[in-house]
């Protein structure tokens, strides 16, 4: 019968076994007890070693144990070396050691394993050999044809694997995969090498004489690759390519390359050449500092000239064609104060179409904004410079504002009294110039009281004073057909009540919120002077995100004028499987119209336009809203926006459809776009997107639209794309691309 041994003794501490006694049997084998006295005997020989202060030691003293289990053990005295044979397990120190047949060797302190070898590492990586050599702490040795399967998954074969340190390991005749196995045996794509040093404390694999493999079949070879362990932080290297075709630029490849000179600085290098534009460089610095951190990107490109119709200009040499773009936040408290700090973010290219041709941005025009502000609760002070870049056909640079300084400041005190109730003092200037066009120097200053009152009963009510006092100087502003210069003041109180009482009651199992909201504010009349120029009010009309709001127009220079009352219908559901189901309607009311609105805003007569929104929110499945503004007089809508999201597996859906009727803009505007991606099973997966104009007749309508198609396991992920661009802005024509896109675990992702 097969006896099963457990020894936890201090086998690697220091000094020799003791000798058997004399009653012990001759034979080497012995028994369970036997074992059992032998353990407790070698730990009072280490408890009196201990305790011996002047006895000299043989070897070091290990503090730790390990725990052997055996189905027998050999002891040659004379040799001083222990066999352990049959099903044996050795642990130390989160190692596992598990073989036929263990032989230690006490004197050179070695331990040679064999037949059935498995070794699991302390942090998660096993090894399979059929010979194993190691030093009695497990922590250096020899594994002969070896099969290692790292942390991850990933899986190295080996004729050796030398163990150099602590999750460092030389290979000889290697290969190396992070894919599963297929039914032949064989892996997706593999790295044959003659030597290869896996690394987990610099984070690195280097292979020397490596050959890629897809199916055990060779594709390609270098003399030298090396590439991130799966679980080291970023290193540098190759990142994974892209190729494709642009019918504008011709065939293009991009071979990214990272690099992390420092551990909080990073740069990446991105050459894509083109069969038709030749080469074009893109450069991404990244760095963080104790302070805060910035990012800039940039790109460039020196390429033939081209005419307003996208037709190159033969024989009229080349422009450089670039752009620059960057964004960074730092706390200035060292340099300045508690609360204080700088931020930037900005954008600038060489030409309008430079971005929309390389697929860089769409954008319509680019802004840059520079800020130094202090922020503390609700107290602010920030000054800023802003500047614009327009990018369309007939934006001109002449009549293109530069903002420096904006300062905008707003200091808060709570006030004790009978209501909860704050006051504000806020304060705004502001410098405009442009080379052509009309100028303004703003300055603002103004005391802006609120509070807020509870009754017994739940009515709730907030008010406002508001008294402000403007005043511009302005250069070359058009009015009445002459051009004026000067100065221009004016005094601006505003008072405003909103009260609103929720009432909840539960219907059906639902919680249901009916909250009926009124809003009265007055102000003077005549407070907009047509000497002043209108530069931050720019598209003013109602709709639900401003209805009740004291004043419906953004910015300074317009102000709203005389009396008005807001009001409307607040509700909210909750559901336990949609979440919260909101709904708001209402409208506001003047005692007289307001010529500062046109027709296009929906507030130029008594009654404004109806608006209204519905949204479903808190689901992780199924987001919508939906925003109206409906005419008052024959009730046609006047726009909606619509936006919905949903995703039940294995469809996932984005929608927003846009409508704007053509009374507000001509022509009256409808747009769609949408995107949807299904997952057809746990490696393949298709999506596709489209953007629409519903009014447009060219093309159908389409703007663009865009499929593809997603491959990926646990050790490669790849990615077939088509988009088309059907718009013509000068140099751009339509453009067709594919793409394609591959990515190998653990190499360059």
């Amino acid at each position: 019968m097969k006896k099963t041994l457990l020894l936890s003794v201090f086998l690697f501490s220091c000094g020799s076994v003791a000798a058997a006694p004399s009653a012990e049997p001759k034979s080497n084998f012995i028994t369970k007890s036997q074992v059992r006295d032998k353990a407790k005997m070698l730990a009072e020989k280490k408890l009196e070693a201990k305790s011996s202060a002047g006895k000299k030691k043989s070897s070091p003293e290990i503090p730790s144990k390990a725990e052997i289990e055996s189905g027998s053990i050999l002891y040659d005295k004379e040799q001083d070396v222990i066999t352990f044979e049959d099903k044996v397990s050795m642990s130390y120190q989160g190692k596992k050691l598990s073989a036929n047949k263990v032989v230690y060797n006490r004197a050179a302190r070695l331990i040679t394993a064999e037949e059935g070898v498995e070794l699991q590492g302390a942090t998660g990586n096993n090894f399979v050999a059929e010979k194993m050599t190691v030093d009695d702490e497990l922590k250096q040795g020899t594994l002969e044809k070896v099969r290692a399967t790292m942390k991850d998954g990933s899986v190295i074969k080996s004729e050796q694997l030398k163990i150099l340190d602590k999750d460092k390991y030389l290979l000889k005749s290697s290969s190396y995969s992070p894919c599963k196995p297929c039914s032949d045996g064989t892996y997706l794509w593999s790295i044959a090498s003659d030597k290869i040093l896996y690394d987990e404390q610099s984070g690195r694999v280097t292979y020397t004489d490596a050959t890629m493999k897809v199916f055990d079949h060779t594709v390609g070879w270098t003399p030298y690759i090396s590439h991130p362990t799966p679980y080291a932080k970023s290193k540098s290297g190759l990142l994974s390519p892209s190729f494709g075709r642009s019918s504008l630029y011709g065939n293009y490849l991009t071979v990214p390359y990272y690099w992390q000179p420092y551990e909080y600085m990073d740069f990446t290098i991105a050459p894509t050449m083109m069969s038709e534009d030749g080469l074009m460089l893109q450069l991404e610095h990244r760095q963080k500092f104790y302070s805060g951190d910035y990012l800039f990107r940039t790109s460039g490109i020196y390429t033939d000239r081209f005419d307003s119709l996208g037709n190159k200009l033969a024989n009229k040499g080349k422009d450089y064609r670039g752009h620059i773009e960057g964004e960074g936040k730092f706390d200035l408290e060292n340099l300045i104060g508690k609360y204080w700090s700088f931020d930037f973010k900005g954008k600038r290219v060489s030409d309008d179409t430079y971005l929309q041709r390389y697929n860089l941005g769409y954008e319509d025009y680019l802004t840059s904004v520079g800020s130094i502000k202090k922020i503390e609760g609700r107290n602010l002070f920030q000054a800023s410079a802003v500047t614009f870049q327009g990018l369309r056909l007939n934006d001109d640079p002449a009549t293109t504002p530069l903002v420096f300084p904006t300062i905008d400041y707003r200091k808060t005190y709570a006030l004790d009294t009978k209501v909860k109730s704050r006051l504000d003092t806020i304060g705004n200037a502001l410098v405009l110039r442009r080379k052509s066009g009309a100028q303004s120097t703003r300055a603002i200053a103004g005391i802006d009281w609120n509070g807020e009152y509870l009754s017994q009963n739940g009515h709730m009510f907030n008010f406002s004073l508001l008294n402000r006092v403007d005043h511009f100087i302005v250069d070359n502003q058009p009015v009445g057909g002459q051009t004026f210069n000067g100065n221009v003041s004016r005094y601006i109180p505003q008072g405003s009540v909103e009260w609103n009482y929720p009432l909840y009651n539960s219907l059906l199992g639902h919680g249901v919120i009916i909250d009926p909201v009124v809003m009265g504010v007055v102000s003077p009349y005549g407070q907009n002077d047509q000497r002043i120029p209108v530069e931050d009010s720019q598209n003013i009309e109602i709709f639900d995100y401003n209805l009740f709001q004291p004043s419906h127009i953004s910015g300074y220079d317009l102000v709203e004028n005389g009396p008005r009352v807001n009001y409307g219908l607040r509700t909210i559901i909750n559901d336990t499987w949609l979440g919260d189901v909101s709904t708001l309607m209402g409208q506001t009311y003047r005692t007289k119209k307001d010529k500062t609105f046109s027709a296009l805003s929906g507030m130029d007569d008594y009654l404004s336009d109806y608006v209204g929104r519905l949204s479903v929110e808190g689901n992780k499945h199924f987001n919508s809203t939906y925003g109206v503004r409906v005419d008052k007089n024959d009730s046609k809508i006047r726009r909606s926006e619509w936006s919905i999201f949903s995703s039940f597996d294995p469809i996932t859906v984005n929608t927003t459809y846009t409508f704007v009727d053509n009374s507000l803009t001509a022509p009256e505007r409808q747009e769609l776009l949408g995107d949807v991606r299904y997952k057809i099973d746990e490696s393949w997966a298709i999506s596709a997107r489209a953007r629409r104009n519903l009014n447009n007749d060219n093309n159908n309508g389409w703007v663009n639209a865009g499929s593809s198609i997603e491959w990926g396991n646990e050790c490669l992920t790849t990615a077939f794309g088509i988009d088309r661009e059907f718009t013509r802005d000068r140099d751009i024509k339509p453009d067709t691309r594919f793409m394609f896109w591959v990515n190998l675990a653990n190499l360059g992702n």
